[in-house]
């Protein structure tokens, strides 16, 4: 695929992360899904998903993300829908099979739009949003939808997890891949059932 990035916007060439999840995304095979990115970046996994046949939507607070996922999905022929929101902000009533997510996890408060993608906030309060909102954008049946994210073997498992586990999710390791800088660790993402701990 052609990917072009500009300046500001995270490039997946250059860290491993969103290559770990876009290989579990062809993996899965969602011909026929509909697949939510969230942060999207410049669309890797965008348009990774399209081309396996789902419907995708593609979110990033950042607009230059946004025209970078658009601009590439042209590129290379390919149909994604790419919003600016904050999250889930700008996806009031809309439901997904699976939301994939490549988050930032540094502990550190983000200065503009460029650096929400590395940065998490100093408490990591990014997880705590994005788990407080997941639920209303996973659809419910036939097949309860889930999600996928990608986490750096060395981040702040403890605070994550806490995260998920209070908005009634599961976490569970689907796989790990050691790469030149570490591992990445490609988690599952489930809504827990009544009495499910």
């Amino acid at each position: 695929m052609t990917l072009t990035v500009p300046t500001g916007v995270f490039h997946p060439g250059l860290f491993f992360s969103s290559g770990v999840l876009a290989t579990e995304i062809e993996q899965r095979r969602p011909v026929g899904l509909t697949v939510l990115d969230v942060g999207c970046g410049s669309g890797l996994l965008s348009l990774v998903a399209s081309r396996a046949g789902a419907s995708v939507t593609a979110v990033d607070i950042n607009p230059e993300a946004v025209r970078a996922t658009a601009a590439n999905a042209s590129a290379n022929d390919l149909a994604v829908e790419a919003l600016q929101s904050d999250l889930f902000a700008s996806l009031v009533g809309r439901r997904f099979d699976l939301v994939v997510v490549n988050p930032p996890y540094f502990a550190k408060d983000p200065a503009d739009d460029a650096e929400r993608a590395w940065f998490a906030g100093a408490d990591l309060g990014y997880f705590e949003q994005f788990f407080s909102g997941l639920g209303h954008h996973l659809v419910n049946a036939p097949h309860p939808g889930r999600a996928l994210m990608v986490l750096s073997e060395g981040c702040d498992m403890g605070v994550i997890a806490s995260a998920a586990d209070r908005h009634g999710f599961r976490m569970a390791v689907t796989a790990r891949r050691r790469v030149w800088l570490g591992v990445q660790v490609v988690w599952t993402i489930d809504q827990r059932g009544p009495g499910q701990i």
